[in-house]
């Protein structure tokens, strides 16, 4: 197992809180040092839509499912449209 395959299983066992934190961190790292897309406005409304999505989780509004197995029917989808 690699070492990002043992942090995304880690991760994938924290809350759905501490994960929608974990990404809103991890994607605030990718802002380069001065870059406006990282601004105070950017931040909150992203911040209002994780909340929103947590909300509708913790409501019974969506199904969760595990992100590979959105990426593996993604990728089906993608080779069969080839």
């Amino acid at each position: 197992m690699t070492t990002l395959e043992s942090i995304f299983d880690q991760a994938m066992g924290l809350s759905w809180r501490d994960r929608a934190r974990l990404v809103e961190e991890l994607i605030h790292a990718l802002d380069p040092p001065g870059d406006d897309v990282g601004t105070d406005d950017w931040n909150r409304e992203w911040a209002a839509e994780i909340r929103e999505r947590l909300a509708a989780a913790d409501r019974g509004e969506i199904d969760p499912r595990p992100w590979r197995d959105v990426c593996d029917e993604i990728r089906t989808g993608l080779e069969q449209a080839q």
